[in-house]
């Protein structure tokens, strides 16, 4: 993975760099669901048994990652000790603009 924004980010405030897991294109579609679900079959995949998980998302993104990832941990039957959210600033309009679409597009998602 290349040395982006958020992989910096954690770097710096974590401290952590060999377990972070990021999805890749050929795992999923490139979606905030998709993306979680990868992250959520990698860990039932590899047997990890109560992660202390640490999302870095941007900021106004963060509450319906978390959510969605806690839909996606449930759905494998993956306990997360705790999800920790770092939140990354941005200054991207267009995104914050469609966050509440992306809220109504993944409803059915948050079961």
């Amino acid at each position: 993975m290349a040395d982006g924004p958020m992989r910096r980010y954690l770097r710096e405030k974590c401290g952590v760099e060999s377990n972070i897991i990021a999805p890749s294109g050929n795992d999923a579609p490139f979606t905030t669901n998709g993306e979680m679900q990868v992250f959520a079959d990698v860990l039932y995949r590899r047997n990890v048994r109560d992660p202390s998980i640490r999302l870095v998302v941007r900021w106004w993104h963060a509450p319906r990652a978390k959510a969605l990832l806690r839909a996606r941990l449930r759905e494998n039957a993956v306990r997360a000790k705790s999800i920790t959210v770092i939140p990354v600033w941005s200054f991207d309009l267009i995104g914050m603009a469609r966050e509440p679409l992306a809220w109504l597009k993944n409803l059915p998602n948050l079961k």
